[in-house]
């Protein structure tokens, strides 16, 4: 696979003409099209590691060179409390967490505000940042939220 940084670039400048012509929506396509080939070469690249590495030494853990750094580790929790056993598990290897979880219903917020013209006491408005999503039509996306 062959990139030209040159015409990445070249879509880069571009890419905002879109604003002004249909016909520059091209550049996003193939800018979209690119990300989707590195990020396929990428997840390709890092299977044949995995395999090469396990193969050379089932008990890999890592390698580095000048400029990269290749770790092979488990991520998540080591170990879970089984539900079924709990009462076996010994008390000190353990702690026990409630979670309350609040979710507030969006639409039931925004019928109270018309309704009563402000925000109900003890819910608050999220500042959200507002971020540009780009996609092709044929991906499904729900950014909207």
């Amino acid at each position: 696979m062959q990139i030209n940084i040159e015409k990445i670039a070249q879509l880069v400048l571009d890419a905002d003409k879109i604003f002004m012509k249909p016909e520059a929506e091209e550049n996003l396509v193939q800018l979209l099209e690119i990300q989707t080939q590195v990020e396929a070469a990428i997840v390709e690249v890092k299977a044949k590691l995995e395999a090469t590495a396990l193969q050379i030494d089932p008990n890999f853990r890592s390698i580095q060179s000048d400029l990269i750094k290749v770790h092979y580790r488990s991520f998540g929790q080591r170990y879970y409390v089984d539900e079924l056993q709990k009462n076996l598990a010994p008390k000190e290897l353990y702690t026990e967490e409630t979670k309350v979880v609040y979710k507030v219903d969006a639409k039931a917020v925004e019928k109270w505000i018309k309704e009563n013209n402000g925000m109900p006491a003890g819910i608050s408005e999220v500042e959200r940042q507002k971020k540009l999503t780009i996609s092709l039509k044929s991906e499904a996306t729900n950014d909207d939220q």
